[in-house]
């Protein structure tokens, strides 16, 4: 494949990381402005946390997997982050809903909905963590 200049894997693996932790990073933020009812903060947050999710799973689609245990195994972490995307972008579609400050504020105050951000955010720290544990596995699989 002349002509085709392919970034190596650990360059990859690297910014696929980046993008994960900062969407969880933007995701606790959010989390946070709606637990100190600064509203106008959530939206752009959540929103930039999805964005960056959706670049995690789009990444490797650009690239040719190979079938090998590795692979297998960061397939199925992209399962796992394709159904946090989704229940991300349903969070996002019902507070993109709340238009004014007493809507968003009887959201942010409503426990149904403060347990369901509450384990989305924990379920984007198990994909997170468990990202670093395959990449720490990797690397040590590789040397």
């Amino acid at each position: 494949m002349e002509g085709v200049s392919v970034a190596p894997m650990d360059l990859l693996r690297m910014l696929r990381t980046l993008f994960l932790t900062l969407s969880f990073v933007s995701l606790g933020g959010a989390r946070q402005y709606i637990l100190k009812q600064e509203f106008p903060k959530v939206k752009p947050l959540l929103t930039l946390s999805f964005f960056l999710l959706l670049l995690f799973i789009l990444i490797p689609l650009a690239y040719r997997i190979t079938p090998d245990i590795s692979q297998f195994i960061i397939l199925l972490h992209l399962l796992y982050s394709l159904l946090a995307l989704v229940a991300l972008g349903g969070l996002i579609a019902q507070i993109f809903r709340k238009t004014n400050y007493v809507d968003t504020y009887i959201f942010s105050v409503n426990p149904p909905n403060v347990l369901k951000l509450k384990l989305l955010w924990y379920y984007f720290l198990f994909i997170c963590l468990s990202w670093w544990i395959i990449l720490i596995l990797l690397s040590s699989y590789a040397a």
